[in-house]
């Protein structure tokens, strides 16, 4: 509801002077009615706050000036004045109205439009806040699930995998060493048989017994050359064996991989989720400070409204 136009305002000091003031109410800031020195509305000369107005009561004593009427409230009563019979009734009748209608809380207090909407996107962005921290605690649930059944799942897999290989792979290094080692000492009694070879070849005796030792010799020849062919084998079968479970650890070394990648992408959404969390809580504190900062310039208008 719009209100405007001409009053005589008394001042409250002793004098009593009258001034001619152009009052307004505007529906964007329905608690405040406002004078002015002209209907151009520029600089304000101060408000009467509708929010405290108590009663809106005509002056039917006055005996001096007619169509006088008082806007009472608990700090201070208004005494103004309209030109005619009708606009008092425009002005006590509008007036009344505007009070009437602003909202109260349920003690019947009038509550502040500002407040009210401040109060309302503080309720908005607290629940806003809770729904995201309950998002955020229920990710991070998820998140902790995810890597407990990574660790004892998959990747827990691939560590009892690798451990079997690295010892299947201890397991044949040993075999190898030993069939080295035995091959060295078949070389050496060929070479200390060629020695004894050598000095013994004088003789039918020491013939005979060159001729054993060379039958001795080709059958521990024979047994070496089996030997050499078995640890050829042996080692072709391991080598197959490390290229097959290597191929495998690559695999298994893919995939963890590409859960570590999740892992990490998961990180970065629950630090966005913090971030955009801290930010909501920024917000309400300025939207508090704002509030308050609000409250405190009502205050001193209220207590430094001028004639």
């Amino acid at each position: 509801m719009n209100l405007s136009g001409w009053l005589a305002k008394q001042g409250e000091d002793k004098l009593g002077l009258w001034k001619k003031r152009w009052f307004s109410v505007k529906a964007a800031h329905p608690s405040e009615l406002h004078y002015y020195v002209d209907e151009k509305e520029k600089d304000s000369k101060g408000f009467i706050d509708l929010q405290t107005v108590t009663s809106v009561t005509p002056d039917s004593d006055s005996k001096k000036k007619s169509f006088v009427f008082h806007v009472i409230t608990p700090k201070r009563v208004f005494t103004l004045q309209a030109s005619s019979d009708n606009e008092l009734n425009y002005w006590v009748e509008g007036i009344t109205k505007v009070v009437g209608s602003l909202p109260r809380d349920r003690k019947g207090s009038v509550i502040d439009p500002q407040y009210e909407r401040l109060h309302k996107l503080y309720k908005e962005k607290e629940e806003e806040v809770k729904r995201l921290t309950k998002e955020s605690d229920e990710k991070t649930v998820l998140f902790n699930n995810f890597i407990r059944q990574q660790e004892t799942g998959e990747i827990g897999t691939l560590r009892k995998r690798f451990e079997e290989l690295r010892e299947k792979e201890s397991n044949y290094e040993s075999k190898i060493k030993e069939m080295s080692s035995q091959l060295r000492e078949s070389q050496e009694k060929i070479l200390e048989r060629d020695r004894k070879i050598s000095l013994l070849e004088g003789g039918n005796a020491i013939k005979d017994e060159i001729k054993n030792s060379i039958q001795a010799l080709s059958a521990n020849s024979s047994q070496i050359t089996i030997l050499t062919e078995l640890v050829k084998q042996k080692d072709q079968e391991i080598n197959s064996m490390k290229n097959s479970e290597i191929n495998l650890l690559k695999t298994d070394v893919n995939n963890l991989e590409a859960h570590t990648t999740l892992v990490s992408s998961l990180n970065e959404k629950v630090v966005g989720l913090e971030s955009e969390l801290k930010s909501k809580e920024t917000e309400i504190q300025n939207l508090r400070a704002s509030y308050e900062t609000f409250s405190e310039q009502i205050a001193k208008l209220t207590n430094q409204v001028s004639e």
